[in-house]
């Protein structure tokens, strides 16, 4: 979740300031989030294989693509101040980080990690930094 938040208490002190950046900071939040949602699912879109077959080794550092399916579960949802990118995927912790042990129903994993979600992180944060920098100093202008 990225959030940007100006306290009502906040307001007199900032005078105009606190006018305008919310609406900015939506903007700014809406046009990351989506840039995030995008590298996250360029990120889980390494490699292709067979729906049951294992991952294809030296096809990326990311997830291999079956169906696709994993990839589509990506969502985004945006709320005053606030935006969110998920996945409701049960895989999609388990793609991120591995797994090694036995699951519930009793099968056995030796599964690495295929980070695809923290570089995404990583390559967005600079930016989101940057714009929210530049809205703040555009504004107290």
């Amino acid at each position: 979740m990225i959030k940007v938040e100006v306290h009502n208490q906040a307001a007199p002190a900032l005078g105009d300031l606190a006018k305008t950046l919310p609406a900015g900071a939506q903007a700014v939040l809406g046009a990351v989030g989506a840039e995030l949602l995008t590298t996250i699912r360029q990120n889980a879109s390494t490699g292709f294989h067979a729906p049951g077959e294992p991952h294809i080794p030296g096809t990326g550092p990311g997830p291999n693509v079956a169906t696709g399916d994993y990839r589509r579960s990506w969502a985004l949802k945006t709320t005053p101040g606030e935006v969110f990118v998920f996945t409701n995927a049960p895989q999609g912790a388990r793609l991120e980080y591995g797994f090694v042990g036995t699951d519930a129903l009793g099968r056995n994993f030796n599964q690495p990690p295929y980070p695809h979600v923290r570089p995404a992180v990583e390559q967005v944060r600079p930016k989101l930094i940057q714009a929210l920098r530049a809205l703040i100093a555009g504004s107290m202008q």
